[in-house]
Protein backbone atom coordinates (compact mmCIF):
# COMPACT_ATOMS: atom_id res chain seq x y z
CA UNK A 1 0.00 0.00 0.00
CA UNK A 2 1.54 3.37 -1.19
CA UNK A 3 0.63 6.93 0.72
CA UNK A 4 0.59 10.26 -1.38
CA UNK A 5 4.60 10.84 -0.27
CA UNK A 6 5.37 7.33 -2.31
CA UNK A 7 2.83 8.54 -5.22
CA UNK A 8 4.18 11.61 -6.11
CA UNK A 9 7.66 9.84 -7.43
CA UNK A 10 5.40 7.46 -9.28
CA UNK A 11 3.68 10.57 -10.89
CA UNK A 12 6.52 12.05 -12.24
CA UNK A 13 8.27 8.87 -13.66
CA UNK A 14 5.05 8.66 -15.14
CA UNK A 15 4.28 12.59 -16.55
CA UNK A 16 7.26 14.15 -18.34
CA UNK A 17 7.98 10.92 -20.43
CA UNK A 18 4.35 10.69 -20.78
CA UNK A 19 3.91 8.92 -24.38
CA UNK A 20 5.20 12.34 -25.80
CA UNK A 21 4.90 11.64 -29.93
CA UNK A 22 8.23 12.16 -31.58
CA UNK A 23 9.35 14.65 -33.89
CA UNK A 24 7.15 14.43 -37.08
CA UNK A 25 8.77 15.68 -40.62
CA UNK A 26 6.95 19.25 -41.58
CA UNK A 27 3.79 17.89 -43.26
CA UNK A 28 4.33 18.49 -46.97
CA UNK A 29 3.16 17.48 -50.22
CA UNK A 30 5.72 15.85 -52.21
CA UNK A 31 5.19 16.41 -55.81
CA UNK A 32 1.48 18.44 -55.34
CA UNK A 33 0.19 16.04 -53.29
CA UNK A 34 -2.49 16.21 -50.33
CA UNK A 35 -0.86 17.61 -47.34
CA UNK A 36 -3.13 15.53 -44.81
CA UNK A 37 -3.23 11.83 -44.87
CA UNK A 38 -6.46 10.69 -43.14
CA UNK A 39 -6.94 7.37 -43.44
CA UNK A 40 -10.79 6.00 -43.19
CA UNK A 41 -11.16 2.18 -41.74
CA UNK A 42 -14.67 0.91 -42.48
CA UNK A 43 -14.66 -2.22 -39.97
CA UNK A 44 -17.49 -4.59 -37.96
CA UNK A 45 -17.75 -4.77 -34.51
CA UNK A 46 -19.87 -6.67 -32.40
CA UNK A 47 -22.34 -6.41 -35.10
CA UNK A 48 -22.01 -2.91 -35.49
CA UNK A 49 -20.74 -1.52 -39.16
CA UNK A 50 -18.25 1.35 -37.82
CA UNK A 51 -16.10 4.33 -39.27
CA UNK A 52 -12.64 4.38 -38.02
CA UNK A 53 -10.52 7.77 -38.79
CA UNK A 54 -6.83 8.56 -37.74
CA UNK A 55 -4.65 11.12 -39.14
CA UNK A 56 -1.16 9.59 -37.84
CA UNK A 57 1.26 12.47 -38.18
CA UNK A 58 -0.85 14.82 -36.76
CA UNK A 59 -2.21 11.77 -34.34
CA UNK A 60 -5.90 12.05 -34.11
CA UNK A 61 -8.34 9.43 -34.12
CA UNK A 62 -11.98 8.90 -33.77
CA UNK A 63 -14.66 6.49 -34.43
CA UNK A 64 -18.41 6.85 -35.16
CA UNK A 65 -21.13 3.73 -36.10
CA UNK A 66 -21.25 3.78 -39.47
CA UNK A 67 -25.23 4.60 -40.35
CA UNK A 68 -25.94 2.42 -43.03
CA UNK A 69 -24.87 -0.09 -45.21
CA UNK A 70 -20.79 -0.70 -45.46
CA UNK A 71 -21.32 0.70 -49.10
CA UNK A 72 -22.67 3.91 -48.16
CA UNK A 73 -19.85 5.92 -50.11
CA UNK A 74 -17.62 7.32 -46.86
CA UNK A 75 -14.53 8.49 -47.87
CA UNK A 76 -11.30 10.58 -46.13
CA UNK A 77 -11.18 14.01 -46.93
CA UNK A 78 -7.55 15.85 -47.65
CA UNK A 79 -6.63 18.84 -46.73
CA UNK A 80 -10.20 20.30 -45.26
CA UNK A 81 -9.47 20.06 -41.49
CA UNK A 82 -11.55 20.10 -39.65
CA UNK A 83 -13.69 18.27 -42.09
CA UNK A 84 -12.45 14.31 -42.75
CA UNK A 85 -14.84 12.49 -44.40
CA UNK A 86 -17.59 12.75 -46.96
CA UNK A 87 -20.14 10.37 -48.41
CA UNK A 88 -21.65 9.52 -51.65
CA UNK A 89 -25.02 11.68 -51.22
CA UNK A 90 -22.46 14.89 -51.09
CA UNK A 91 -22.33 15.31 -47.32
CA UNK A 92 -19.21 16.36 -45.78
CA UNK A 93 -18.32 15.78 -41.97
CA UNK A 94 -16.02 17.48 -39.24
CA UNK A 95 -13.65 15.31 -36.54
CA UNK A 96 -16.77 15.89 -34.49
CA UNK A 97 -19.11 13.74 -37.08
CA UNK A 98 -20.82 16.83 -37.70
CA UNK A 99 -22.72 17.31 -41.07
CA UNK A 100 -21.29 21.01 -42.09
CA UNK A 101 -21.87 20.80 -45.79
CA UNK A 102 -24.40 18.72 -48.29
CA UNK A 103 -28.13 17.61 -48.31
CA UNK A 104 -27.82 16.59 -44.61
CA UNK A 105 -26.23 19.65 -43.12
CA UNK A 106 -26.64 20.10 -39.60
CA UNK A 107 -27.20 16.21 -38.70
CA UNK A 108 -24.55 14.23 -36.95
CA UNK A 109 -22.75 10.96 -36.93
CA UNK A 110 -23.04 8.93 -34.03
CA UNK A 111 -19.58 9.11 -32.01
CA UNK A 112 -18.24 5.25 -31.19
CA UNK A 113 -17.29 4.77 -27.69
CA UNK A 114 -13.20 5.09 -27.95
CA UNK A 115 -10.50 6.07 -26.90
CA UNK A 116 -6.65 6.40 -26.32
CA UNK A 117 -4.13 3.44 -24.21
CA UNK A 118 -1.24 1.64 -23.68
CA UNK A 119 -1.78 -1.86 -25.64
CA UNK A 120 -1.35 -3.84 -22.40
CA UNK A 121 -4.37 -2.76 -20.62
CA UNK A 122 -6.76 -3.13 -23.68
CA UNK A 123 -5.27 -7.22 -23.74
CA UNK A 124 -5.68 -6.45 -20.09
CA UNK A 125 -9.27 -5.10 -19.85
CA UNK A 126 -10.65 -7.31 -22.59
CA UNK A 127 -9.09 -10.41 -22.81
CA UNK A 128 -8.28 -11.53 -26.05
CA UNK A 129 -9.95 -8.70 -28.01
CA UNK A 130 -10.06 -8.15 -31.75
CA UNK A 131 -6.70 -6.30 -32.77
CA UNK A 132 -7.02 -4.62 -36.45
CA UNK A 133 -4.70 -7.08 -38.98
CA UNK A 134 -3.64 -9.25 -36.00
CA UNK A 135 -4.94 -13.02 -35.49
CA UNK A 136 -6.68 -13.42 -32.67
CA UNK A 137 -5.86 -15.38 -29.22
CA UNK A 138 -7.13 -17.51 -26.76
CA UNK A 139 -7.51 -15.91 -23.62
CA UNK A 140 -9.25 -17.37 -20.02
CA UNK A 141 -12.32 -15.08 -19.04
CA UNK A 142 -12.29 -13.26 -16.12
CA UNK A 143 -13.47 -15.14 -12.99
CA UNK A 144 -16.57 -13.41 -11.87
CA UNK A 145 -17.10 -10.80 -9.62
CA UNK A 146 -17.46 -11.16 -5.53
CA UNK A 147 -18.11 -9.48 -2.74
CA UNK A 148 -20.58 -7.71 -4.63
CA UNK A 149 -18.33 -6.40 -7.49
CA UNK A 150 -18.29 -6.97 -10.89
CA UNK A 151 -15.24 -7.75 -11.04
CA UNK A 152 -13.13 -10.32 -8.61
CA UNK A 153 -12.29 -8.25 -5.48
CA UNK A 154 -9.59 -9.92 -4.85
CA UNK A 155 -7.47 -8.49 -8.00
CA UNK A 156 -7.89 -4.75 -7.29
CA UNK A 157 -4.40 -3.33 -6.27
CA UNK A 158 -4.15 -0.22 -3.43
CA UNK A 159 -2.31 2.28 -5.48
CA UNK A 160 -3.31 5.26 -3.54
CA UNK A 161 -5.27 6.40 -0.17
CA UNK A 162 -8.74 7.98 -0.79
CA UNK A 163 -8.50 11.76 -1.25
CA UNK A 164 -4.64 11.50 -1.36
CA UNK A 165 -5.34 12.07 -5.61
CA UNK A 166 -7.55 15.32 -5.41
CA UNK A 167 -10.24 15.43 -8.18
CA UNK A 168 -10.49 19.52 -10.12
CA UNK A 169 -13.81 20.31 -8.83
CA UNK A 170 -13.65 24.34 -10.04
CA UNK A 171 -11.89 24.15 -13.37
CA UNK A 172 -10.29 27.54 -14.63
CA UNK A 173 -10.14 27.68 -18.13
CA UNK A 174 -7.22 29.71 -20.38
CA UNK A 175 -8.44 31.23 -23.80
CA UNK A 176 -6.15 29.06 -25.85
CA UNK A 177 -3.30 31.27 -25.17
CA UNK A 178 -0.54 29.17 -22.65
CA UNK A 179 1.65 32.18 -21.47
CA UNK A 180 0.95 31.17 -17.84
CA UNK A 181 1.65 27.59 -18.60
CA UNK A 182 5.12 27.87 -20.18
CA UNK A 183 5.90 24.13 -19.96
CA UNK A 184 3.20 23.55 -23.02
CA UNK A 185 4.64 22.41 -26.00
CA UNK A 186 3.02 21.41 -29.58
CA UNK A 187 3.79 18.03 -28.70
CA UNK A 188 2.00 17.60 -25.22
CA UNK A 189 -0.51 15.42 -25.32
CA UNK A 190 -4.30 16.72 -24.67
CA UNK A 191 -7.77 15.28 -24.70
CA UNK A 192 -10.21 17.30 -26.53
CA UNK A 193 -14.37 17.58 -25.89
CA UNK A 194 -17.18 19.07 -28.01
CA UNK A 195 -19.84 20.76 -25.27
CA UNK A 196 -22.32 23.20 -27.20
CA UNK A 197 -20.42 25.06 -29.71
CA UNK A 198 -16.74 25.50 -27.77
CA UNK A 199 -13.55 23.14 -27.45
CA UNK A 200 -13.01 22.17 -24.04
CA UNK A 201 -8.75 20.84 -24.36
CA UNK A 202 -7.74 19.06 -21.05
CA UNK A 203 -3.81 18.92 -21.07
CA UNK A 204 -1.86 15.76 -19.69
CA UNK A 205 0.37 17.57 -17.61
CA UNK A 206 -2.65 18.36 -15.50
CA UNK A 207 -4.43 15.38 -15.88
CA UNK A 208 -1.76 13.60 -14.34
CA UNK A 209 -1.95 15.48 -11.04
CA UNK A 210 -5.26 15.19 -10.75
CA UNK A 211 -6.99 12.06 -12.98
CA UNK A 212 -10.36 13.53 -12.75
CA UNK A 213 -12.18 17.47 -13.33
CA UNK A 214 -15.67 17.37 -12.71
CA UNK A 215 -17.40 20.57 -14.31
CA UNK A 216 -20.60 21.65 -16.02
CA UNK A 217 -20.48 23.36 -19.73
CA UNK A 218 -23.45 24.22 -22.20
CA UNK A 219 -25.73 22.74 -19.49
CA UNK A 220 -24.20 19.56 -20.08
CA UNK A 221 -22.39 17.99 -16.60
CA UNK A 222 -19.72 16.11 -17.40
CA UNK A 223 -16.27 14.30 -15.76
CA UNK A 224 -12.96 14.10 -17.62
CA UNK A 225 -10.93 10.53 -16.52
CA UNK A 226 -7.50 10.05 -16.95
CA UNK A 227 -5.48 7.37 -15.80
CA UNK A 228 -1.43 7.80 -16.12
CA UNK A 229 -0.72 4.31 -15.39
CA UNK A 230 -2.75 2.95 -18.48
CA UNK A 231 -2.34 6.28 -20.46
CA UNK A 232 -6.38 6.69 -21.31
CA UNK A 233 -8.35 9.15 -21.12
CA UNK A 234 -12.36 9.71 -21.43
CA UNK A 235 -15.08 11.91 -20.52
CA UNK A 236 -18.31 10.77 -19.39
CA UNK A 237 -22.22 12.44 -18.98
CA UNK A 238 -21.87 12.67 -15.05
CA UNK A 239 -25.68 14.30 -14.18
CA UNK A 240 -26.24 14.25 -10.63
CA UNK A 241 -22.83 12.52 -9.68
CA UNK A 242 -19.42 13.35 -9.27
CA UNK A 243 -16.19 12.06 -9.56
CA UNK A 244 -12.92 11.49 -7.68
CA UNK A 245 -9.95 8.96 -7.13
CA UNK A 246 -10.44 5.79 -5.32
CA UNK A 247 -6.70 4.81 -5.32
CA UNK A 248 -7.85 1.55 -6.25
CA UNK A 249 -6.49 -0.22 -9.67
CA UNK A 250 -7.62 -3.20 -11.90
CA UNK A 251 -4.95 -4.35 -14.36
CA UNK A 252 -3.46 -0.67 -13.53
CA UNK A 253 -6.83 1.14 -14.51
CA UNK A 254 -8.36 3.51 -12.49
CA UNK A 255 -11.27 3.09 -10.63
CA UNK A 256 -13.69 6.29 -9.89
CA UNK A 257 -15.20 6.52 -6.80
CA UNK A 258 -18.79 8.53 -7.28
CA UNK A 259 -19.19 10.48 -4.15
CA UNK A 260 -23.33 10.16 -4.29
CA UNK A 261 -23.87 6.73 -4.40
CA UNK A 262 -20.92 5.35 -3.49
CA UNK A 263 -20.15 3.22 -6.28
CA UNK A 264 -17.13 2.41 -7.79
CA UNK A 265 -16.57 2.32 -12.29
CA UNK A 266 -14.08 1.14 -13.84
CA UNK A 267 -12.42 3.77 -16.75
CA UNK A 268 -11.69 1.34 -19.23
CA UNK A 269 -15.12 -0.99 -19.38
CA UNK A 270 -17.19 2.31 -18.92
CA UNK A 271 -19.60 1.06 -15.93
CA UNK A 272 -20.33 1.00 -12.72
CA UNK A 273 -17.95 -2.22 -11.33
CA UNK A 274 -19.02 -1.79 -7.22
CA UNK A 275 -21.03 0.21 -5.03
CA UNK A 276 -24.86 0.44 -5.29
CA UNK A 277 -24.95 1.16 -9.07
CA UNK A 278 -23.16 -2.04 -9.94
CA UNK A 279 -23.60 -2.55 -13.63
CA UNK A 280 -24.95 1.22 -14.64
CA UNK A 281 -22.91 1.93 -17.85
CA UNK A 282 -21.27 5.47 -17.83
CA UNK A 283 -22.69 7.63 -21.11
CA UNK A 284 -19.79 8.31 -22.63
CA UNK A 285 -19.01 11.62 -24.90
CA UNK A 286 -16.75 11.84 -27.64
CA UNK A 287 -13.00 12.75 -26.84
CA UNK A 288 -10.29 13.03 -29.02
CA UNK A 289 -6.62 12.72 -27.31
CA UNK A 290 -4.63 14.99 -29.93
CA UNK A 291 -0.87 16.61 -29.51
CA UNK A 292 -1.66 20.42 -28.68
CA UNK A 293 -0.22 21.61 -32.13
CA UNK A 294 -3.08 19.33 -33.56
CA UNK A 295 -5.43 21.38 -31.35
CA UNK A 296 -4.50 24.28 -32.51
CA UNK A 297 -4.35 23.23 -36.31
CA UNK A 298 -7.80 22.20 -35.73
CA UNK A 299 -9.52 24.80 -33.96
CA UNK A 300 -9.19 27.91 -34.24
CA UNK A 301 -10.69 28.72 -30.31
CA UNK A 302 -10.66 26.63 -27.84
CA UNK A 303 -10.68 26.76 -23.96
CA UNK A 304 -7.82 25.57 -22.06
CA UNK A 305 -7.60 23.89 -18.86
CA UNK A 306 -5.21 25.99 -16.98
CA UNK A 307 -3.36 24.85 -13.67
CA UNK A 308 -4.80 27.26 -11.52
CA UNK A 309 -5.77 24.75 -9.01
CA UNK A 310 -6.13 24.83 -4.83
CA UNK A 311 -2.64 23.16 -4.83
CA UNK A 312 0.74 24.93 -5.43
CA UNK A 313 2.11 21.62 -7.60
CA UNK A 314 4.98 21.86 -10.03
CA UNK A 315 3.02 20.71 -13.37
CA UNK A 316 5.18 21.12 -15.57
CA UNK A 317 8.24 20.51 -13.56
CA UNK A 318 8.28 16.74 -12.58
CA UNK A 319 10.85 13.91 -12.36
CA UNK A 320 11.50 12.11 -15.69
CA UNK A 321 11.07 8.09 -15.67
CA UNK A 322 11.32 5.97 -18.66
CA UNK A 323 7.18 4.42 -17.49
CA UNK A 324 5.80 5.15 -20.94
CA UNK A 325 9.21 3.17 -22.83
CA UNK A 326 9.84 0.45 -20.29
CA UNK A 327 7.62 -2.62 -21.71
CA UNK A 328 8.70 -4.31 -18.52
CA UNK A 329 7.94 -1.61 -16.03
CA UNK A 330 4.41 -2.81 -15.01
CA UNK A 331 3.50 -1.49 -11.76
CA UNK A 332 0.49 -3.33 -10.96
CA UNK A 333 -1.14 -6.88 -11.12
CA UNK A 334 -1.98 -7.61 -14.79
CA UNK A 335 -4.38 -10.61 -14.85
CA UNK A 336 -3.85 -11.29 -18.71
CA UNK A 337 -0.89 -10.27 -21.05
CA UNK A 338 -1.11 -9.96 -23.93
CA UNK A 339 2.00 -10.59 -26.20
CA UNK A 340 0.48 -9.51 -30.15
CA UNK A 341 1.95 -6.04 -29.17
CA UNK A 342 4.79 -4.08 -26.89
CA UNK A 343 2.98 -3.19 -23.58
CA UNK A 344 3.13 0.47 -23.71
CA UNK A 345 2.42 1.24 -27.60
CA UNK A 346 -0.03 3.83 -27.40
CA UNK A 347 -3.10 2.29 -29.35
CA UNK A 348 -6.69 3.81 -30.46
CA UNK A 349 -9.68 1.10 -29.38
CA UNK A 350 -13.30 0.97 -30.01
CA UNK A 351 -16.04 -0.63 -27.45
CA UNK A 352 -19.54 -1.72 -28.84
CA UNK A 353 -21.59 -2.96 -26.58
CA UNK A 354 -19.03 -4.67 -23.91
CA UNK A 355 -16.37 -5.78 -26.89
CA UNK A 356 -13.70 -3.95 -27.57
CA UNK A 357 -11.32 -3.39 -31.33
CA UNK A 358 -7.88 -1.98 -31.38
CA UNK A 359 -5.91 -0.06 -33.99
CA UNK A 360 -2.30 0.56 -33.92
CA UNK A 361 -1.22 4.09 -35.16
CA UNK A 362 0.24 2.76 -37.78
CA UNK A 363 -2.39 1.55 -39.46
CA UNK A 364 -3.49 4.79 -40.64
CA UNK A 365 -0.07 5.94 -42.24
Amino acid sequence: MKDWKHLVPLCGMLMWLHCRPADDPPLQAPGGGPQTRVRLIADRLNGRDILVVGESRLAFYTAFLAPGPPDAGFRAVQDSLPVVLADAAGNAYDIWGRVVAGPARGGRLEPANAMMAYWFAWGASYPGCALHQFPAVNAPPEPPGESGWLIPYSRLSRGAFPGAIPSIDAPVYLERETDFMPYLTDETLCLAVLLGDKVFVFPHPVLEWHEVVNDEQAGVPFAVLYCPLTGSGCTWRRDSFSFEVSGLLHNSNLIAWERTSDSYWSQLRHEAVGGSLAGQKAVSLQTLEMPLGTVRRLFRYFQLLSDQTPYDWEYGNFPCGNYCTDHDLILYNLFFDDPRLPRKERTFGVIVDGQAKVYRQTAFE
